[in-house]
């Protein structure tokens, strides 16, 4: 492998990473404006609520990552159907 061909591949690298940490970066923007958003909203409606509300996010969210790293709805195995 020339050293060129080894620059290109190590640019490739580099952008590769460069994109997923900007789509990680997307994904963390939303989930905090959406996670916000909802225990502001059940904090300012029903106060004696938002401890659950938060609790549920959280559970919604870890099961939407488990989607998302599966690639599509989990049906092998029964508990997730999207």
């Amino acid at each position: 492998m020339t050293g060129q061909q080894e620059w290109i591949d190590q640019t490739r690298r580099r952008i590769r990473v460069a994109l997923w940490a900007e789509s990680l970066a997307d994904w963390l923007a939303a989930l905090l404006i959406g996670l916000g958003g909802a225990v502001l909203l059940v904090k300012l409606l029903w106060p004696a609520f938002w401890p659950e509300v938060l609790w549920l996010t959280t559970a919604a969210v870890v099961l939407r990552a488990i989607v998302e790293i599966h690639g599509g709805p989990i049906t092998q195995y029964g508990f997730l159907m999207m």
